[in-house]
């Protein structure tokens, strides 16, 4: 695992002066009076509108990554922004009610993200919320979700397993007081022999739901889950490698993909592959106001373990998830939502 230096492909927004901190400060408080909850769809559909007055600076960052790709991971300097997280760290992402007293950072990350695309949610995750929260969860520390904590969470595209997945993942670090590191690949550093590519690229992959999506990770109505179970029973084919030679993209999840029963070449495939991640994997610590975005079509991400103190000081996240978009999801899209099922 490596960690001496930046690779090129993650890409640093400039810091905010302090005009541009003020004026973005002030937009933030002006949009928390309007819209009390960020799970609101009013504020989802407004998002996009509103991000306009965001500082010249950050909008041609954002602009940039989205038209040129040539950031597959983003990180922008928030803290003079949103301000230091105060509240404790919650027990369970259940716990948190709207509006939350870290209500200001959750409005920078919605609309900051809405210079990329349009934000969703999972049917199956969190209950339907939209902006979620990652925290280590007691009972859940040697899960593969992201509520573990002394098990490493394992690299892997978010959700992988489904056809219309998040182009973008957002993660707006709140507090990390241990520095835990998140890691993070990019395919632009593939160099595995073109015969292993060629099977990369062909559907020989067997995948499944992560476990974040099943009905016991949330407390809805269990009827909505049916067909996660159905994906669990028959899983569908897929390929590792999409796109052109020029131009890969990636979809992959260790934890829930197999090779194809007796497809020796496929299984030859996916640890060329997998090998060449473990080895190239970068530990990205992000710090207190941090918004990091994956593109996920280029980046895996994963966790390093930790011990966590469940006493209120342990590392905090606030995630979303970006398509850039939501209309060519329209098949799996809950009527009157932005949720995918």
């Amino acid at each position: 695992m490596s960690n001496t230096q930046q690779p090129h492909y993650i890409a640093r927004a400039p810091v905010l002066g302090a005009t541009d901190t003020r004026q973005l400060t002030r937009l933030l408080n002006e949009v928390a009076v309007v819209y009390r909850d960020v799970q609101s769809l009013d504020l989802l559909e407004a998002a996009p509108l509103i991000a306009q007055d965001f500082p010249r600076s950050l909008r041609e960052f954002f602009h940039e990554a989205r038209v040129g790709e040539n950031g597959a991971v983003l990180v922008v300097p928030a803290l003079g922004v949103i301000g230091e997280t105060r509240t404790p760290t919650p027990r369970d992402w259940k716990d948190v009610v709207s509006p939350t007293p870290t209500h200001l950072a959750e409005i920078f990350l919605v609309l900051a993200v809405s210079l990329l695309g349009d934000v969703f949610g999972w049917t199956t995750q969190q209950n339907g919320r939209y902006v979620h929260d990652v925290l280590p969860i007691r009972g859940l520390e040697y899960e593969q979700v992201g509520w573990s904590s002394l098990a490493p969470l394992t690299w892997h595209t978010e959700d992988a397993f489904h056809p219309q997945r998040a182009d973008y993942v957002a993660l707006l670090c709140l507090r990390n007081p241990d520095r835990v590191a998140t890691t993070v690949w990019s395919v632009t550093q593939l160099d595995i022999a073109p015969e292993l590519r060629q099977i990369l690229r062909e559907e020989r992959y067997l995948i499944r739901p992560d476990h974040s999506h099943l009905a016991r990770y949330n407390t809805t109505s269990a009827l909505q889950f049916a067909h996660v179970e159905e994906m669990m029973r028959n899983p569908a084919r897929v390929a590792v490698l999409l796109g052109t030679e020029e131009r890969p993209y990636l979809r992959i999840d260790p934890d829930y993909m197999t090779p194809v029963p007796h497809d020796e070449d496929a299984a030859r495939a996916l640890h060329a592959i997998s090998a060449r991640i473990e080895t190239g994997l970068h530990e990205l610590v992000l710090q207190e106001g941090d918004l990091c975005i994956l593109d996920n079509h280029q980046v895996v991400h994963g966790r390093c373990p930790f011990r966590a103190r469940f006493d209120g000081s342990d590392r905090w996240l606030k995630r979303t998830n970006i398509m850039r978009d939501l209309r060519k999801a329209v098949a799996f899209r809950r009527s009157g939502t932005r949720l995918l099922v």
